[in-house]
């Protein structure tokens, strides 16, 4: 025997008032059905450890949050997974992904493996090395924070792991974005993008990003005036004209860099740099086009001492194109 529910509604209450009940009898019935309705919507809505954990404290920013990393190994033209990277990570691994998002959206575009004189390194390194750094580090997620996995901790391997928070439940875990992951998100393949959630009872949580532009400054005291004399007052010497920062940055090439007397392939070297050693560059121009992994540039740094090098190979913040702040040759 088949049997239909049908949706409940004013007409069928009033269909389905016993005879004699009355008009009473059937507002007596609309006030039970309004009652249980409310209490359903109290129970699904109130906070707390009944709350359902798909609820989102807060949501990542729109900006990011898709696989937009240029050395996706499964994108044409990428350079082959765990080719050396410009910032000194290996391509298609969770710490270039971390890092190719730390620099673009996170508010750190000059970030490297050795970025402020430290060194990153494996997963698991991240934390202690943001801590020395001065980095704020703790147990708190918020979005755009990096989450660093512990050696076999939470589903991470034994060099640990690397992600980027999309946002956090308050059941104790947070949605992050990473590569090399291995789920059903990637199809469990190596080196892919993924999206899946973590309990972050054991994570570590580095924040990079700065602070919100909305954050309240502490009150400035107003100004008061002084009452005019008649005694000479001494004006404060000019203060001497602060000196432009410098440009320091790194050599990532992973068999050093030639240092040369022209921003061509051609000009006389002048000196070989090692992977890893600190250049100031005072200037950038354009010149012959260097190919790497994947991409290419035909900006040229000129460095302190006059002679210049590819910025190809140079971690600044742009992939062939001038980097904000340094001055054109």
């Amino acid at each position: 025997m088949r049997i239909v529910a049908r949706p409940l509604t004013l007409r069928s209450i009033r269909r389905k008032t016993p005879p004699g009940f009355g008009r009473r009898g059937r507002e007596w019935t609309l006030a039970l059905v309004t009652a249980s309705l409310l209490a359903v919507l109290i129970a699904v809505m109130r906070p707390g450890a009944d709350a359902p954990s798909s609820v989102v404290l807060q949501a990542a920013p729109a900006d990011y949050a898709a696989n937009d990393y240029p050395a996706d190994p499964a994108r044409p033209g990428a350079p082959h997974a765990d080719s050396l990277d410009r910032w000194g990570f290996f391509t298609g691994e969770c710490t270039s992904f971390v890092a190719w998002r730390i620099r673009q959206h996170l508010g750190v575009p000059d970030f490297t493996n050795g970025y402020h004189g430290g060194l990153f390194g494996y997963a698991w390194h991240w934390a202690d090395n943001a801590d020395v750094l001065g980095l704020p580090v703790d147990a708190t997620p918020t979005p755009g924070s990096v989450a660093v996995f512990p050696p076999n901790t939470a589903g991470a391997g034994p060099l640990g792991h690397v992600a980027v928070v999309l946002s956090v439940s308050p059941a104790g875990t947070a949605l992050v974005e990473d590569y090399n992951w291995r789920d059903a998100w990637d199809n469990y393949q190596e080196h892919a993008y993924s999206q899946h959630t973590v309990p972050t009872a054991q994570l570590q949580f580095i924040h990079f990003r700065p602070p919100s532009p909305s954050t309240p400054r502490p009150s400035v005291k107003p100004l008061t005036m002084t009452p005019k004399t008649t005694a000479p007052v001494k004006r404060p010497a000019p203060a001497a004209q602060q000196q432009p920062r410098p440009h320091v940055f790194h050599v990532y090439a992973p068999a050093g860099l030639s240092e040369r007397a022209a921003p061509t392939l051609s000009a006389p070297i002048r000196a070989r740099l090692a992977a890893h050693t600190a250049v100031t560059v005072t200037c950038q121009t354009t010149g012959d086009r260097v190919f790497g992994t994947g991409d290419s540039s035909t900006v040229w740094d000129r460095l302190a001492d006059g002679g210049y090098a590819t910025d190809y190979w140079i971690d600044t913040p742009t992939i062939d194109g001038f980097s904000p702040g340094i001055p054109r040759c």
